[in-house]
């Protein structure tokens, strides 16, 4: 248990920064080297694999934002986002909408890859690719979310593009389609973690993978960039950690063998008689000045990961432990706006 906390706290930054700041500058080697990737024929996308929290989305938002600064969007130009999710449509729009530099939101469709007749299956379709490509002038296709397409179909579309990455001659213009996914969040195909072994208990996946020869194939040819480094942990991870109980006893870093972090273990003792109200402020009384002290090390306080035990919390609050962290936020928030 806590070789996994260790390690996904090693992984868990990103998040405040873009709590607080509500923009995406904040990126990862891979990612920045993702955005500033070339423009490419349109009808060899690139595979972009991820897993949860490695900033999937946030690049492809990161991405719209720099095409639009370069002049790059224009109505001969124009951005296809796609994806299978409702709520993550609004999420980019809201994203977009929120940046300095103010996009015309008329410059870019958003599809709903399960409802939308004019998408869907524009993969294997190739009169459809043509409409969107040459007709209808989207010189930049985002389509995230793809996982859902399932693992075979996923399988497929990237060998026939490796395959014809090889041998095709350039017939469409340049400009960038990427294709976003992560097989381990499907929701076409059966799969799932469990532990085995009874000595040394480790945790496995069971389910489709894509196969490891294809995808260096694909890297090789320039089609795969995959996206690596994990910014954040998951609520997914949360709950899967908690689940199986591997430990509740927790050991001092140093003891982990796990390279990672600076880790600053609080114990904070909070009599019966606190209103638990005020546990929120209370709370921030203590971890501020440990913010303090490392943003004065120059380091950004969106590195900084405050993990709580959920049992321990529920001990002297009965509401939901995300209730507790977002009041924490947003004291922390109007701290550092306070400042500016």
């Amino acid at each position: 248990w806590t070789k996994i906390l260790n390690i996904h706290t090693k992984h868990a930054c990103g998040a405040l920064y873009e709590e607080i700041n509500k923009t995406f500058l904040l990126l990862g080697t891979d990612q920045i080297a993702l955005r500033d990737s070339p423009k490419h024929e349109l009808d060899i996308p690139k595979f972009v694999p991820g897993l949860a929290g490695t900033g999937k989305t946030i690049t492809t938002v990161a991405m719209i934002e720099k095409l639009y600064k370069d002049s790059q969007v224009n109505s001969k130009q124009k951005v296809l986002y796609i994806c299978f999710s409702d709520f993550l449509i609004e999420f980019v729009k809201n994203s977009l909408k929120q940046l300095e530099c103010k996009i015309d939101m008329e410059l870019i469709e958003f599809k709903n890859y399960r409802n939308s007749e004019d998408v869907k299956g524009f993969l294997e379709d190739k009169h459809k690719l043509y409409q969107i490509i040459v007709k209808k002038q989207f010189r930049y296709i985002f389509f995230d979310e793809a996982e859902d397409l399932g693992v075979a179909e996923l399988t497929r579309m990237i060998g026939e593009f490796t395959k014809n990455k090889k041998v095709s001659e350039p017939k469409y213009p340049l400009g960038h389609f990427w294709i976003l996914y992560d097989v381990f969040q499907s929701e076409v195909d059966t799969h799932g973690l469990s532990l085995t072994g009874e000595k040394r208990p480790r945790l496995i996946w069971e389910g489709k993978r894509i196969d490891e020869k294809l995808i260096e194939e694909g890297k090789k040819e320039g089609i795969i960039w995959p996206l690596k480094t994990v910014f954040r942990m998951t609520h997914k991870i949360v709950e899967h950690i908690n689940d199986k109980c591997l430990s509740r006893d927790l050991v001092k870093p140093e003891d982990t063998g796990i390279e990672g972090p600076e880790v600053v273990i609080k114990k904070m003792m909070l009599g019966k008689d606190v209103d638990p109200a005020n546990i929120p402020t209370k709370l921030a009384e203590i971890l501020l000045p440990v913010v303090q002290d490392v943003a004065a090390r120059n380091i950004h306080p969106g590195h900084v990961a405050i993990l709580f035990d959920t049992e321990d919390v529920k001990l002297v609050h009965q509401d939901e432990l995300a209730d507790v962290i977002n009041s924490l936020n947003t004291l922390i928030k109007n701290h550092y706006n306070e400042q500016q």
